[in-house]
């Protein structure tokens, strides 16, 4: 039977706010990989292949990371920054090819392909 994935995000405030957010659905695949991948980065450009079928990768660096990350679209593209600790979504289009993430050290990131 195939794998069929859905991710929603959700926001809880707290503090001095008023009102509230609601969940976002960001997507369903009724073809997903439902992946799990860990990629030895390496100090550089570290070209990334999705599984077959992704629509989303959710990258989780290790707990406490403080190395510095950018994804691109390919090599030599200026990028965008990622947090070094923080679990990031990325939606892909249908059928992407690869992408780039640019790190400045070493460390095992863990992909979800869904």
């Amino acid at each position: 039977m195939a794998v069929i994935a859905g991710i929603a995000y959700a926001a809880t405030l707290t503090g001095d706010v008023a009102g509230s957010l609601p969940t976002l659905a960001a997507f369903n695949n009724a073809t997903s990989p439902a992946q799990r991948q860990v990629v030895a980065l390496s100090a550089g450009a570290n070209t990334i292949t999705p599984a077959a079928g992704s629509r989303m990768a959710i990258l989780v660096p290790p707990s406490g990371s403080t190395n510095g990350k950018t994804l691109k679209g390919i090599t030599g593209d200026t990028g965008v920054p990622l947090d070094a600790a923080a679990v990031a979504c990325i939606p892909l289009p249908a059928g992407p090819g690869t992408f780039v993430i640019t790190s400045i050290g070493t460390e095992n990131l863990t992909i979800y392909w869904f």
